[in-house]
């Protein structure tokens, strides 16, 4: 036979041999990773290993493998972040890179574990909060040779990444941090804006009647649309409990969200913690954005849980119930399982039972 030939049929076996991934292994892991975030996955080939590339809740993603046919074979995962402009390196910390001085946080245990570089010792120190120390803390341990910098979080593992829930938990882990760190180096919210809202439409002549009593300075209006059955019925504890359930996956939370909830009207009451405009956030228009603790964390297993709800123009007085609690309506719309938050659209007040 013709060497060429029998050169080529080789290659085309090892092709078909390396290329499709084995049924429960590292192509399989990565399929699923790229439907569930909409990245692109690039399957392995005779010459090349397998690859993801995307925006990961918008933020570059990619992940690949190097060296897959030795020896070293090892998975490289690099999510880009805004540049924080500190001159930031934060490692777990080992014996050689512990050597020589360091810039201390003052958090013992932080310190005994992560080696912290930066360009200004007090700049760093106020921008490592006790949440974010926590999150790049359970990174760093939970990845070996894991790096957080000014403008990329990265870390490398040895071999494939062959089980979907490795690879999915790996993924979320870098976004947790990611998101940390991006709300800090955005301005700080606060929670009142000195905002003129738009004078309200003239309402219609009402219905005869008794008038309903009202708390003074506070709009309130009766939902639009009826209750629906299950409306009284869905429980703030139960939506949390099943949607962001401890140790869940923020890919899991919105799955959930969209097989069970997704269109759900609710009565809800949380604790007022910030008002705002907005213009798109809930596809109705501008109107006032309002955000509510609606679970604490002790009972939600975690970090506590907000409702975002989208609320009409011209609410006055709400300014004066921050930190008070506030009954509402509205209609779910979507979860951040990342940030425990619930998006709630075509929302209205309700008088406080």
């Amino acid at each position: 036979m013709d060497f060429s030939v029998l050169f080529g049929l080789l290659t085309a076996g090892a092709g078909l041999v390396f290329g499709r991934p084995r049924k429960g292994g590292a192509g399989d892991a990565w399929q699923t990773a790229a439907e569930t975030y909409g990245l692109l996955h690039k399957p392995s080939s005779f010459w090349s290993g397998p690859k993801l590339s995307g925006l990961l809740s918008g933020n570059e993603l990619t992940v690949e493998m190097k060296n897959r046919s030795t020896a070293s074979a090892e998975t490289r995962f690099r999510l880009g972040i805004p540049s924080l402009n500190l001159g930031l390196r934060l490692r777990k910390k080992g014996f050689w890179n512990s050597l020589g001085p360091r810039m201390v946080t003052g958090d013992k245990v932080f310190d005994s574990q992560v080696v912290v570089d930066g360009r200004n010792d007090f700049a760093v120190r106020e921008f490592l909060t006790p949440e974010r120390r926590a999150e790049i803390q359970s990174f760093l341990r939970s990845f070996k040779g894991a790096v957080v910098t000014d403008d990329e979080i990265s870390f490398k593992t040895r071999g494939y990444v062959r089980k979907s829930d490795e690879m999915l938990g790996a993924l979320d882990a870098m976004m947790r941090v990611a998101r940390v760190l991006s709300e800090a180096a955005a301005p700080a919210a606060t929670d009142t804006v000195d905002t003129v809202a738009p004078e309200p439409e003239p309402a219609d002549p009402p219905a005869e009647g008794p008038d309903e009593p009202t708390e003074p300075g506070v709009e309130t209006t009766a939902p639009s649309d009826p209750p629906l059955s299950r409306e009284n019925a869905l429980r703030v504890e139960e939506f949390c409990a099943a949607v962001f359930a401890p140790g869940a996956l923020s890919f899991s939370a919105n799955q959930r969200f969209r097989e069970s909830y997704e269109g759900e009207r609710i009565a809800w009451t949380g604790t007022l913690e910030s008002i705002s405009p907005f213009m798109v956030d809930f596809g109705t228009g501008s109107g006032t954005k309002a955000v509510l603790t609606i679970l604490e964390g002790q009972a939600a297993g975690a970090r506590n849980v907000q409702a975002v709800i989208g609320l009409p123009p011209g609410i006055e007085g709400l300014d004066d119930r921050i930190g008070q609690a506030v009954s509402f309506t509205g209609r779910l719309l979507k979860v951040d399982g990342l940030a425990r938050r619930v998006v709630i659209a075509d929302a209205e007040l309700l008088l406080d039972a």
